[in-house]
């Protein structure tokens, strides 16, 4: 009797599981709560394969989401849920990420983005006008949620062919790269401080998308001569040749 009773709520677990895998995607999301600063425009499919036409975050668009289910990962209560958005032939970022841990710690593995360089260098505030050209690589192999914003984050984002243009004149600065980290929940950003610029900064990004940073600009042999005359926007040089950066 007991084994039979067991059976049966094995079976109406699966059903009720896939059941509500098979819900218009649609249907689920009108009893979600998103965020303000995030829009969702032309959604269809269910929670198996999902497809989002538009997704507005903070006023940047990221277009051709397309989402699948592991039907596995129903079963064991952790849906795994991978996604890919963006394409060559589209404005804005592309990519694909694993996302889990719904039911606990959101946890995002394997995440792999390319987008514009001048997306970042938009909402950065800087001394002058600049326009970013090519494009920026994030891979991140562990991102966990917390207070305020992470527990963990293990990643790297690279900008191979570093250029600008600033004041009608187009520079080049070779290569930048900066590791992820967490830090006391903040996400940490820090430039690599190897690089043509002699640029370390260090961003980190609180509570409600605060953004802080802090650094130095040491000019060396390798600086673009273009870019010399832009330091006199940057103050005065300390008694070691570096200038101060905040925001």
């Amino acid at each position: 009797m007991k084994k039979k009773f067991m059976l049966g709520a094995v079976i109406f677990a699966c059903y009720f599981v896939f059941l509500v895998a098979l819900l218009p995607v649609r249907f689920i999301l009108s009893f979600a709560e998103l965020p303000e600063d995030i829009k969702l425009y032309g959604v269809s499919g269910t929670l198996w394969q999902a497809k989002v036409d538009k997704v507005s975050v903070q006023g940047q668009l990221i277009e051709k989401v397309e989402i699948e289910t592991k039907a596995l990962s129903l079963l064991t209560f952790d849906p795994k849920i991978h996604i890919q958005f963006g394409d060559d032939l589209l404005p804005g970022p592309q990519g694909s990420l694993i996302l889990s841990g719904l039911l606990a710690d959101i946890t995002i593995r394997d995440l792999s983005i390319y987008t514009n360089a001048n997306l970042i260098a938009q909402v950065l505030p800087a001394p002058i006008p600049i326009f970013a050209h090519n494009s920026v690589s994030l891979t991140m192999d562990e991102f966990v949620m917390g207070a305020p914003v992470c527990q963990l984050a293990n990643g790297l984002a690279q900008w191979d062919k570093a250029k600008v243009t600033a004041l009608e004149d187009s520079v080049n600065l070779g290569a930048l790269s900066a590791t992820i980290g967490c830090e006391k929940g903040q996400l940490a950003v820090t430039i690599n401080d190897d690089n043509d610029l002699g640029l370390s900064f260090k961003t980190l990004v609180g509570a409600n998308g605060s953004v802080t940073g802090s650094g130095f600009l040491k000019p060396g042999t390798e600086f673009p001569e273009k870019m010399k005359p832009l330091l006199s926007f940057l103050g005065n040089p300390d008694n070691r040749g570096r200038y101060r950066l905040v925001f």
